[in-house]
């Protein structure tokens, strides 16, 4: 599970990542291509390594879709701020990014949560 704890921190240093970026207090380059896939974090390569495994599981699709959103998101505000809208890059930071990373978070914290229960039950009944 702890994957999952991995994902739920990185998930939050990325808001003060970009934030020190857009603000200029970071001067590392943030590749958008590479921002834009969701396939290529940890948690992106779990999701996918495990689609057949919960193709039915609601909170893991839901974690796989809004973890989708956030990879775009993220990318939205770096367009934003290199095609000079600084306001508005902040504003997205601050609005949709922020709502959607919650979003990622919660589902994250849920899908632990549903998928240690489901181990307990699966012990318990062998």
């Amino acid at each position: 599970m702890s994957i999952f704890f991995s994902a739920v921190e990185a998930h939050m240093k990325w808001k003060v990542r970009l934030s020190d970026y857009i603000n200029g207090h970071r001067k590392e380059t943030l590749d958008l291509a590479e921002i834009a896939c969701d396939d290529r974090c940890d948690l992106g390569k779990w999701i996918y390594a495990n689609l057949d495994n919960f193709k039915e599981h609601a909170t893991f699709l839901a974690v796989q879709r809004d973890h989708a959103e956030f990879h775009k998101a993220a990318a939205e505000i770096l367009e934003l701020y290199h095609a000079g809208q600084l306001q508005s890059a902040l504003d997205n930071l601050n609005g949709h990014y922020a709502r959607v990373s919650r979003k990622v978070v919660t589902g994250i914290t849920r899908l632990a949560g549903e998928l240690e229960d489901n181990e307990g039950t699966a012990a318990e009944s062998s």
